[in-house]
């Protein structure tokens, strides 16, 4: 007999509140802010109207991921009388305290969505630094501090960008070199701390780079993607003969009408391989038709690869490596490869974490900044850390040259560079969120590989600047 009772005794036991993994479980919303924002409700004079930017301080960038997160926090997640009762539990639990009649507010007056509306420059463009990229503001009178709630969770898309513009930077490197986006291959999924950065990291690189072995990108993207069949340690060393399984490998990509194999070569003997195998592997598939690519991927993989280049030259061998790459060692090992007279395009990178884990927001410099609240145009001015004052609009001119300008302006012979992402107010009939597909960002983002001098510095308009010295001047001369 089968005993198909619980089996209490294998659960795993947890004392108090479930330990849950975050990504797996149901998330409170209105958890997700940083702590110091619950008691801003009350330290304000007001928060009647409010408006702040998100600006690249930092560095120019290819803007992406932003589209899809403003979607993500405002569009899906509604606010719920549990959601506020566990907030406010916590809260106490944790010696401050929260905005309750704000939150309730959001609960019998709206819906439980938070009464802002977000303008932001489209995914794919090229954003200069210093651009205010979006703009929120609240739509709803005393809820000027839904503004920023969920600043932190759209701070978040700083890594998307950031593995944007790499992979924009490194297919602009192999367009000026005149070698193929394939010659860059992500081997980037298993290095990755979780699947949220696997996915965003994985389809900011087709933006722009077609090789890659994260399969599960292809499931979110319209990207012409490749890669090609590949040995494994783990598969050589299931052989007793290691030359047998070089073979297998060969004839079977032959026999499923593959033209390329990779094969690594250190699974046991790397010197062993090239003094043994290395002929006679390019000879055997040269017969089938199959192309080997040889994988150095331990030791000094340079050496490796300019011994088979002499062995094997009369093959024309290609190779790839991927042992701790990254974009700027792939461009050292370039400049090595060209004193050797090695063709660029016989070489081909794996970069794996290399192409992302170097990266921070402080990369980008992404930060939300008040540009006017209580009545008055705000800013933040300090060596190094300024914000933009007031309701602006960003726009681009004929020659491609990004501004602001203040809201109210009227200006002609310019294009608007915000979209109206995401708006609600008291009115359930005027929500909505636009988000674009995957493909039209990706086209947007090509367009700039054509551009040779991009824009690095946003252009302030004179009304800007006038405002900006306006504010800093009566600050310093304000009487404490």
């Amino acid at each position: 007999m089968v005993d198909r009772s619980p089996k209490k005794k294998l659960r795993k036991q947890t004392k108090g509140r479930r330990a849950n993994n975050v990504m797996l479980g149901k998330i409170n919303p209105v958890l997700l802010t940083d702590a110091y924002n619950l008691c801003h409700q009350d330290f304000k004079i007001n928060t009647d109207w409010e408006v702040s930017h998100i600006h690249n301080r930092n560095s120019s960038m290819i803007l992406y991921g932003l589209n899809k997160t403003i979607e993500y926090v405002f569009d899906t997640m509604q606010i719920t009388h549990d959601n506020v009762r566990e907030a406010e539990q916590y809260a106490s639990e944790m010696d401050v305290w929260f905005p309750s009649d704000l939150f309730y507010s959001i609960l019998d007056d709206l819906n439980g969505y938070m009464p802002v509306t977000i303008q932001a420059i489209p995914d794919g463009n090229w954003v200069p630094r210093g651009t205010p990229f979006c703009q929120i503001r609240n739509t709803v009178k005393g809820f000027g501090e839904c503004v920023t709630w969920w600043e932190a969770m759209l701070m978040h898309a700083w890594f998307p960008s950031g593995c944007a513009t790499r992979s924009f930077q490194m297919r602009k490197y192999l367009d000026s070199k005149k070698l193929s986006p394939n010659r860059f291959h992500s081997f980037g999924f298993r290095g990755h701390r979780s699947l949220e950065d696997a996915f965003w990291a994985g389809i900011a690189w087709n933006l722009f780079l077609p090789g890659t072995d994260d399969f599960h990108t292809k499931k979110y993207t319209n990207a012409n993607m490749s890669s090609i069949p590949a040995l494994a340690h783990k598969v050589v060393e299931q052989f007793d003969n290691e030359l047998e399984c070089y073979i297998q490998a060969i004839d079977q990509t032959a026999i499923h009408g593959k033209k390329y194999v990779s094969i690594v070569i250190d699974t046991f003997d790397t010197d062993n391989f090239i003094d043994k195998y290395a002929e006679h592997i390019a000879e055997y598939a040269a017969s089938k038709g199959v192309k080997p690519v040889y994988r150095p991927d331990s030791g000094n993989t340079l050496e490796q690869t300019i011994a088979i280049w002499r062995k094997c030259n009369k093959w024309n061998p290609i190779f790839i490596i991927g042992d701790e790459m990254n974009f700027e060692k792939a461009k050292e090992y370039d400049d090595f490869l060209e004193t050797y007279n090695i063709p660029l395009q016989n070489m081909t990178y794996g970069i794996g974490g290399g192409f992302y884990n170097n990266l921070t927001r402080d990369t980008l410099g992404w930060a939300m900044k008040t540009a006017y609240s209580n009545g008055r145009n705000r800013m933040k001015f300090s060596e190094n850390k300024q914000s933009i004052p007031g309701k602006v609009q960003v726009v681009k001119d004929n020659y491609g040259q990004i501004s602001v300008f203040p809201e109210d302006m009227n200006i002609e012979g310019y294009l608007p560079m915000y979209m109206n992402v995401y708006h609600h107010n008291k009115d359930p009939s005027s929500h909505y969120c636009i988000t674009e597909t995957w493909s039209t960002i990706q086209n947007r983002a090509l367009w700039y590989l054509d551009i040779e001098e991009l824009q690095n510095e946003i252009t302030l308009s004179n009304e800007i600047k006038e405002e900006i010295k306006y504010i800093r001047d009566k600050e310093r001369h304000s009487v404490t």
